[in-house]
């Protein structure tokens, strides 16, 4: 695939152009969106448009990390099949609002996330975010009260099991913390039985 593992700046409108001319199926690692937060939709379902946006970043970085294509449409085996671009203008306060509401609505914060505007002419626009393979997992998403542990399960995301949830946690950063924790109490225990002899030494001696 063109884009697989390029950062947004690394991607070009011809790496774009090349995923309709190949027919690229959507897969764990690239998901295309024709639209996303239509100022014309009722407000119930820009509200469900945002939960399922930062659900899907989470899902990204909770798994292999990808990209998310916003403005190219998918023909009904979910192959991408022509571009639905915006205007500049529209693409780059479409990027900043996605942006905000991942920095909002996503613990731990996902590091090296990119959302930008993307060119392919001075016409037409679209919007890639690009999700890293996180160092940070397990993340959830937070919005209006629901609260989300997504993994990317084929071209598709899905909840995370409680196991997954918890064995995330445990191969995380959060393993280093218990693992110094641990070696730290290992070695105050070595101190604190070395401190016990000598004491033990110098009672007998006294005695």
């Amino acid at each position: 695939m063109p884009i697989r593992g390029k950062l947004v700046t690394e991607i070009s409108p011809t790496d774009i152009l090349d995923l309709i001319q190949q027919r690229t199926p959507e897969d764990p690692f690239l998901e295309f969106k024709a639209e996303l937060l239509d100022p014309r939709k009722p407000s119930e379902r820009l509200d469900i448009d945002r939960a399922d946006w930062v659900a899907d970043l989470v899902a990204f970085a909770n798994s292999g990390g990808g990209h998310i294509i916003i403005g190219m449409e998918a023909d009904d085996q979910e192959r991408a099949s022509a571009l639905r671009p915006m205007v500049g203008y529209d693409a780059k306060k479409l990027a900043s609002t996605l942006r905000d509401l991942a920095i909002a609505h996503i613990k731990p914060h996902v590091d090296q996330l990119e959302v930008h505007s993307f060119e392919m002419t001075s016409d037409d626009w679209i919007v890639i975010a690009a999700i890293p393979d996180s160092q940070g997992k397990p993340h959830m998403s937070s919005y209006n009260q629901g609260t989300r542990f997504a993994v990317r399960d084929g071209n598709r995301k899905r909840e995370m099991t409680y196991g997954e949830i918890q064995d995330s946690y445990l191969k995380g950063p959060q393993q280093h913390l218990l693992s110094r924790f641990m070696s730290e109490v290992e070695s105050i225990n070595d101190r604190l039985g070395n401190l016990e002899r000598d004491l033990l030494n110098i009672f007998r001696k006294v005695n």
